[in-house]
């Protein structure tokens, strides 16, 4: 059995923004309890007085218009196994639809007409990881997609000023003025509010075909933080000490804000810790999205 097609066609940047990013709805079965952030929505916390983050400079890009025939695709979780779970949409700066996927985790779903920057989102970001891949013209086999599990709501970290938030091998060093933003249009609940992080299995990171070393998925989607939080990740991939690091953002907010939508875009660089313990990236990032981290050539 598939899921109906629903359409949405969203003019204003903001409205496009939220239907694209994440669901609103709470997914059934979800976990509830966790730490919440501090703060919410758009009046945020700490800040000495902030009222709101500032805008990021990434220049958005023209507009890129292209004719979307028939989606094909498998969705597996980590261990490969097929799954229906998660939300699917082919969405484009202008338009968005949730696409249809079976309980084998087969996407078919036919578009039909002309999007800007047409992509595949697949994950929720509440249950799963969300990710995508950029369409091209005319027909597209996706071939397989690995989505990943989040942790449990109970487990996420409050983000409050002057403290760290760890999840998954993922460490947030919040300054004592931190201003943090949560993204309430999609995080509604107070347990949806608290940091989870997931480490992107090697599989997750051949599809991405960025040459990633190691990349996580972060929640709650589209949370900012200003000044932005330091950042700490386990070093999984066994780098040399003092390796130089750059680090990439995906961007899945239509406003293009951070990083081009779809896409990826270097956000700064660190280095693996003198005991080589830890990816150590001490700019941080302003807000909570996919990261990836590849060695400085």
């Amino acid at each position: 059995m598939t899921r109906p097609s629903h359409l949405l066609v969203l003019l204003p940047a903001l409205l496009v923004s939220a239907a694209c990013s994440s669901d609103p709805a709470e997914p059934d079965g979800s976990a509830g309890g966790g730490g919440s952030a501090s703060g919410g929505g758009s009046s945020g916390s700490g800040g000495k007085g902030l009222e709101r983050c500032p805008a990021g400079t990434n220049p958005s890009r023209d507009p890129n218009p292209v004719e979307v025939g028939a989606i094909s695709g498998l969705i597996v979780d980590e261990q490969g196994e097929p799954t229906a779970a998660g939300l699917v949409q082919v969405c484009g700066r202008d338009v968005c639809t949730q696409a249809n996927v079976g309980s084998n985790g087969r996407l078919s779903e036919n578009v039909g007409d002309t999007r800007d920057t047409p992509a595949v989102k697949y994950g929720d970001g509440f249950e799963w990881a969300k990710l995508t891949t950029l369409l091209g013209a005319g027909d597209n086999d996706l071939g397989t997609l690995v989505t990943v599990r989040l942790p449990a709501y109970e487990s996420g970290a409050a983000l409050t000023p002057g403290s760290s938030s760890s999840s998954g091998g993922v460490a947030l060093t919040l300054s004592e003025s931190a201003h943090v933003e949560v993204n309430f249009l999609d995080y509604e609940g107070e347990e949806q509010q608290g940091f989870r992080a997931a480490a992107l299995p090697p599989a997750a990171l051949e599809q991405l075909d960025e040459s990633f070393v190691q990349a996580y998925a972060l929640s709650p989607l589209e949370t900012r933080i200003c000044p932005a939080p330091a950042l700490t990740l386990e070093n999984t991939a066994d780098l040399e000490p003092g390796a130089e690091l750059e680090l990439y953002l995906l961007g899945l907010d239509v406003e293009e804000e951070f990083a081009p939508y779809a896409g990826w875009k270097k956000i700064g660089e660190g280095a693996v810790s003198e005991d080589g313990a830890t990816l150590d990236f001490p700019d941080g990032i302003p807000v909570l999205t996919a990261v990836g981290v590849k060695v400085k050539e």
